[in-house]
């Protein structure tokens, strides 16, 4: 069971050029454990309200070279909005 929120989103893998729907792993700071898409609104129903807007570290594995990598996921008027590779951290799995 997932301890962050879940964003399903398309995208391209940075490692190895696959496009498709990835499962990325945002770590808000609200403690909720939600599934989302784009645009939709941020649930803070737990304990830390989080703000508005900001931008969150994010995380997904690529599942035709299961090799990982960081993402940028803002949260723009407390809705999920871009996503980002953060080019500044390298994945995990070699």
């Amino acid at each position: 069971m997932s301890t962050c929120d879940i964003i399903m989103s398309e995208l391209i893998c940075p490692r190895c050029g696959f496009c498709g729907e990835f499962e990325i792993e945002a770590f808000f700071p609200s403690g909720n454990c939600f599934t989302y898409k784009i645009g939709d609104p941020i649930i803070n129903e737990t304990r830390n309200k989080m703000p508005d807007h900001g931008v969150y570290e994010g995380y997904a594995e690529c599942s035709s070279c299961e090799k990982d990598f960081h993402l940028l996921v803002s949260v723009e008027d407390n809705k999920v909005g871009s996503i980002e590779i953060d080019k500044n951290k390298k994945g995990y799995i070699e």
